[in-house]
């Protein structure tokens, strides 16, 4: 029931997706809407404005949690339930954003606009402190500038830098990367090594989501009964899925299925990245953004499920009709 409908938006998205010129328009949809995140992230962080706010007499609530930035983990989440979940919707608009930044045609106060934008999504992607979302930005810039190098991507890494130095004046725990990124990336593992690899948590989450799937593996157990399995046999706090898609349709589903749609959305990937990349046309260009976004996506999946979240799953299978009109082209 989750997933149909949604089946039915990748087909019937094609129709608004046809041509290159309208997937241009799309991109732009999507960077234009991504501004109150900014906004709601922003004062999130510096002004402590989480709400919850209500207008209209309570017919609209606005809320968003409290962050401590002390603690290594937390980060920005704006407009999104967990920080993980606003880095996913950053690592999509990024590269959007720095295909439309470094387009000739587009001068002036527009390219101002652009730039102060661009730099907003990197900030956002730092205050995130999602790895996901620092891997995915810098896996989806090489995919987009490609060996056509800017200094217009030098410019906005000096600016950014500059910019959180400044704001760090006021907020001592924003820019503490010596504390933060050890912390983030390098104390789990320096505590438990690479001999108790099965200790640490995804690890061993993905080892007990392939333990359900051995015992059922034909038709799986049921949406949305992994945190169930995970109590019953842990007797640990339940997590709410096994942290990778393709996992988690298995143990939903049943194999079958997982293979199914993990090779539909391969096949789509692959059969663009051709028609993309190996054109003539080797310059930036808005369909290389378009991949670069679904791919993105696509990788983060594997390791983390932020499908979950309607605008997420929706925006994943219109960059997919996006591509699939590419291939047809």
């Amino acid at each position: 029931a989750n997933w149909i409908p949604l089946f039915y938006c990748y087909w019937i998205f094609q129709q608004l997706l046809k041509t290159p010129e309208s997937r241009e328009k799309a991109i732009k949809l999507f960077l234009v809407s991504s501004i109150p995140l900014f906004l709601g992230g922003f004062t999130q962080i510096w002004l402590d404005w989480h709400g919850p706010f209500s207008f209209l007499n309570n017919l609209v609530i606005w809320y968003q949690k409290p962050v401590d930035l002390s603690h290594p983990y937390n980060g920005m989440t704006s407009i999104f339930s967990n920080q993980n979940y606003a880095g996913s919707w950053l690592i999509i608009i990024w590269p959007m954003f720095l295909t439309c930044l470094l387009q000739k045609k587009i001068k002036g106060y527009k390219k101002l606009i652009l730039f102060l934008l661009s730099c907003s999504s990197l900030v956002a992607i730092y205050l995130t402190r999602s790895r996901n979302a620092w891997i995915g930005t810098l896996i989806s810039t090489q995919l987009v500038i490609n060996k056509n190098f800017s200094i217009w991507f030098i410019i906005i890494l000096i600016t950014i830098l500059l910019l959180l130095l400044f704001l760090n004046l006021f907020s001592p725990d924003l820019l503490n990367i010596s504390r933060i990124l050890p912390q983030i990336f390098l104390t789990k593992f320096s505590e438990l090594g690479f001999e108790n690899l099965s200790s640490y948590p995804r690890i061993f989450i993905w080892q007990s989501s392939i333990d359900f799937i051995s015992q059922r593996p034909l038709l799986g157990w049921g949406a949305g009964t992994f945190p169930i399995l995970y109590e019953n046999k842990t007797n640990l706090e339940p997590y709410a899925h096994p942290h990778s898609l393709i996992l988690e349709l298995a143990n939903s589903y049943g194999i079958l299925t997982s293979l199914i749609i993990t090779f539909f959305v391969v096949y789509i990937l692959g059969q663009s990245f051709k028609k993309i990349y190996f054109s003539v046309n080797k310059s930036i260009s808005f369909d290389k953004a378009w991949w670069a976004s679904t791919f993105s996506l696509a990788l983060s999946q594997l390791v983390d499920i932020q499908y979950f979240d309607i605008r997420i799953s929706i925006t994943f299978w219109i960059l997919l009709a996006g591509l699939t009109c590419k291939i047809k082209e």
